[in-house]
């Protein structure tokens, strides 16, 4: 059948793996430090809980589309808390080398 496709990957997790690769794609590219706050992080996570729990609640039907750019905005966002995460752990074991 045409137009139906199987992923072996919810449509929320395959955004969030595609935004955190763009993500560090764009870092690639721009080496410029990001500021983190933990209110873009609440930001970012706050469209994907709505979604969520507007399915849940059976306010609408679960969109794969909406699902998709939820998960994608978090995805993005989530790389740069995570690679800062793992600069600041390299940082300090090489301190601890000295």
């Amino acid at each position: 059948m045409y137009g139906i496709y199987e992923t072996y990957v919810c449509s929320r997790c395959a955004g969030i793996y595609l935004g955190a690769f763009i993500s560090s794609i764009i870092n690639l590219f721009i080496s410029k430090e990001v500021k983190l706050s933990t209110k873009v992080f609440i930001l970012s996570s706050v469209p994907m809980f709505i979604d969520v729990i507007a399915v849940i609640l059976n306010i609408y039907y679960y969109s794969k589309e909406n699902a998709f750019f939820t998960g994608l905005l978090f995805g993005m966002v989530s790389f740069f808390y995570f690679y800062n995460a793992l600069n600041n752990l390299l940082y300090e074991l090489k301190e601890e080398k000295k």
